[in-house]
Formats: C-alpha cells, sequence, structure tokens
C-alpha cells in the first residue's frame, strides 16, 4: 500500500466505530488512512482502488470468521438466522461467484430449515396469532443461493425441523415449491428429507414433493429422516430409477407398505440401511422378500427394529434374500431380530458371498445348533454377535471351523461355555483382543510372518 497517495488522517469519534465483532473497526481506520481527501488532485478513482485492495487484504479474516458451519463442504445455514440473514448470506454468495472469488467454492452440499425460509418471525412463536408466510420471498433467496452454488453442489438436505402439520402451519402445507428452485443444481445426486411431521399425510401434496420429482433424473442416494410418508411423496421418490443408497431412520412414519412400494421401484438399489420403529410385526417378512426379487445388485444392508422382533422364529426371509442377492457382502440385522439357529444356519447355507455378518439381539438363537454342513461362507471375514445373548459351543465352534477366510469375531462377555468357545478360537489361530472393561469379546486370528 505504500505506492498509494498517503493522506490526512481522519479523527472519528470512538462511538462510530462500535460495531458487531464480525466488522472489525480496524479495516475502517485503514481505509480512512489511504482516502486521499486532502490531496490537490482529490482523485476519487484512487481512493475507490484504495478502499477495495484494503477491502481485499482482509477477505481472509472476514472468511475466517464466519461461523464453523460456513467452512464445512455441507453448508448448513445456522439455525438462528433469520430470513434477513439467510437473504444477506444469499446476496453475499451471489456477488462472490460474480466476482470470481473462491470464497464458496468448497460448499458441496447445502442445507435447508424450512421454517427459517418460509416465516419471517420463525424465531418468536407468537400465541394464539396466525403465523405469516412469505412462501415466495423464501423461495426467491433459495433459488438465487442454489443458483449460485448450483455447479458445485452434489447434495441437498431440507429439514423441517418439527415444522408440525397444525392449523397455523397448514397454509405452507397447502403450498408446493416450485421445481425451478432445483433446475441449477444438475450435479446434484444425494437428497436428505428431515423431521417432516407425519401428520403431513393429510396433505394432499407434501411441498417437497414437486422438488423430488424434479430430481429424478439426477438422484442416486436418498435419506429419509423421521418422515412420514404419503402416496404423493412415495410416487415422487418411485420416479427417481438411478437410486442407489438408500437410508430410513426416525420415528414410526416409514410403514411397510411405503418400503415395498419404493424397493419395488429402484431396481439399481446397491446400498440399503433401515433403522426405524413400526408398528407392523411383519415389517421384514413383508420387505426382505421383495428387496430379494427387485435389487439384485444389492451388496450391503443393514436392517434394525427397536421396538418388536423383525422374525418369526420359522420366517424364511432371510433365506430367500441371502438366495436371490448374489453380491450381498455385507449384512447387519440389528436389534429385537428374533433369529433362531435355524435361519443362521440358512443364512451360512446360502451366504457364498458375505464378508461381513452383523446380528442384534438374538435370545433364539441356540435354539437350532448350526450345522457346519450346511455353512458355505467362503468369503466371510468379520462375525459380530455382540448382541446375541445365550451364546454357546455349538453355535459359535462351528462357524469358525468352517469359515477360512474368518478373521475377526465379536462375541458378548455372557457367552456360555466360554472356557471351551476360548480354546476353540485359540485352536483355530485367534487371539482375544478386546477389553473386558467394556463387555466385548472381540478375536482376531493372527498371521504368521513368513
Amino acid at each position: 500500500m505504500s505506492s498509494l497517495y498517503p493522506s490526512t488522517k481522519l479523527s472519528y469519534p470512538a462511538e462510530a466505530f462500535q460495531y458487531a465483532s464480525s466488522s472489525p473497526p480496524e479495516i475502517l481506520n485503514v481505509i480512512f488512512n489511504h482516502l486521499t481527501l486532502a490531496s490537490p488532485a482529490g482523485d476519487l478513482g484512487l481512493d475507490l482502488i484504495s478502499c477495495s485492495l484494503v477491502c481485499l487484504s482482509w477477505h481472509h479474516v472476514a472468511i475466517g470468521m464466519l461461523p464453523a458451519s460456513a467452512h464445512k463442504v455441507n453448508l448448513a445455514i445456522p439455525r438462528f438466522y433469520s430470513l434477513n440473514d439467510v437473504e444477506r448470506l444469499k446476496d453475499l454468495v451471489c456477488e462472490t461467484r460474480r466476482l470470481r472469488l473462491n470464497t464458496f467454492d468448497h460448499v458441496r452440499g447445502m442445507r435447508f430449515y424450512l421454517p427459517q425460509l418460509f416465516r419471517p418471525n420463525s424465531g418468536r412463536r407468537q400465541m394464539h396469532r396466525s403465523v405469516a408466510f412469505d412462501v415466495g420471498r423464501g423461495q426467491l433467496v433459495m433459488t438465487r443461493l442454489l443458483k449460485s452454488l448450483g455447479g458445485n453442489l452434489n447434495a441437498l438436505a431440507f429439514d423441517y425441523d418439527s415444522f408440525d402439520y397444525n392449523y397455523s402451519n397448514m397454509p405452507f402445507y397447502d403450498q408446493e415449491l416450485s421445481p425451478s428452485l432445483v433446475r441449477h443444481c444438475w450435479n446434484v445426486s444425494r437428497l436428505e428429507l428431515n423431521g417432516m411431521d407425519r401428520n403431513s399425510v393429510r396433505s394432499a401434496t407434501p411441498p417437497i414433493a414437486p422438488i423430488v420429482a424434479e430430481l429424478r433424473d439426477v438422484l442416486q442416494s436418498v435419506r429419509l429422516d423421521g418422515v412420514g410418508i404419503n402416496r404423493s411423496l412415495i410416487n415422487a421418490l418411485q420416479q427417481c430409477q438411478h437410486i442407489t443408497e438408500a437410508q430410513f431412520t426416525g420415528d414410526p412414519g416409514i410403514i411397510s407398505q411405503s418400503l415395498v412400494d419404493l424397493a419395488s421401484s429402484w431396481r439399481n438399489l446397491e446400498i440399503l440401511h433401515v433403522s426405524i420403529l413400526t408398528v407392523y410385526s411383519d415389517t421384514a417378512s413383508d420387505f426382505l422378500p421383495v428387496i430379494a426379487e427387485s435389487c439384485p445388485r444389492l451388496h450391503t444392508m443393514e436392517f434394525s427394529n427397536n421396538l418388536i422382533p423383525l422374525f418369526h422364529p420359522s420366517d424364511h426371509s432371510l433365506e430367500i434374500l441371502l438366495r436371490k442377492c448374489k453380491q450381498l457382502r455385507h449384512l447387519a440385522l440389528g436389534f429385537s431380530v428374533n433369529i433362531t439357529g435355524l435361519s443362521l444356519a440358512n443364512a451360512f447355507l446360502h451366504g457364498a458371498s458375505l464378508v461381513h455378518l452383523s446380528l442384534g439381539n438374538c435370545p433364539n438363537l441356540s435354539v437350532v445348533p448350526v450345522d457346519e454342513a450346511q455353512i458355505c461362507a467362503p468369503c466371510l471375514k468379520t462375525i459380530d454377535l455382540v448382541g446375541c445373548t445365550e451364546l454357546s459351543l455349538p453355535v459359535v465352534e462351528p462357524m469358525v471351523r468352517a469359515c477360512p477366510s474368518l478373521e475377526r469375531v465379536t462375541l458378548p462377555d455372557d457367552v456360555r461355555d466360554l472356557e471351551d468357545v476360548s480354546e476353540a478360537l485359540r485352536l483355530r489361530g485367534f487371539e482375544f483382543m478386546g477389553d473386558e472393561d467394556v463387555k466385548l469379546w472381540v478375536w482376531a486370528r493372527v498371521v504368521l510372518e513368513m
């Protein structure tokens, strides 16, 4: 800056610089020090250049003072932002893009909290007063943001944030978000919907459904977290024929039939995670056969239910899944999965492609011993039975003997016949690697170096 004309230092009262912490007063002093108001030429152009160069030199400081969420690959607008704050952020993003600055070039994902975008008074609950919605303004802000970031974005998330379907919020649910919001997001392949009130199933068409339909040709991954699904949303998701990864999690609201309908449309599905509370006792019995028939490319599946057993003791859904999905490598069935030794034997009989098997709470696993002759798992490397109670030697030993590639076994600390099980594992080249304090018994095969 030494080449710029020096100027007379102007004095301003201290109270003139009482700005927010995000606007450091030092920069104002620096700018004023480089103004040439007292020079004979009085060249305004030089003043502007001086100011602009000073501002550029402070650019990295300003970036460093942004909230931590602004520096992440997935940009989540802070929840405490008002619509005015979001609109200001939109203006800044648009301006940095116009100036070809790389301030937001790192952003690959965008999360929107819908309440703050459509309710100007989203941070204040007003009792006995109607809620004012400004859907047009909120959509304009979203559209401009996505247009500025669109080429770099590969993930979008819409968070309802307890935006309940009730009388006050009904005007919002009667709206449809315009598909034009995402027309600039041609690289978006992942979509997350979070916290949509399950009572919104009464709404004919959820506001988000047109967005899902617009992204149908590019979406490859979806996550529905605590989302109540109605027919219109299911229809929109069914149009997404390129889905390879899906995750369902959260509170009740995704029922068995919804999963069946979606899985039957996603024939390219490779990865599936399901972790829900459900009111249907036959969820897995209905769902797994459909997966087996509709998703031949499936290689990873995690299915847990925290409320009731997924399987009846005589259920053959697991056998059907393994027999049909020839590429299934990772299978995890979590808590409250009622699997017997017969179910496990069927898994080994048809699980030639399995590399990892994890079973949750299986109190009936020891009812029927595993027949070693049935085991066909040449690729199986890890077995996690930490949630299985009352394991015994007749269950563990055949698995260890018949799986030549087995490298790691995790057992609960309350295994029956513990000494015999431990000895059987040692004879097969395993050593105890776990910490008894955390109630896990981890055994790993020891590979001798030549």
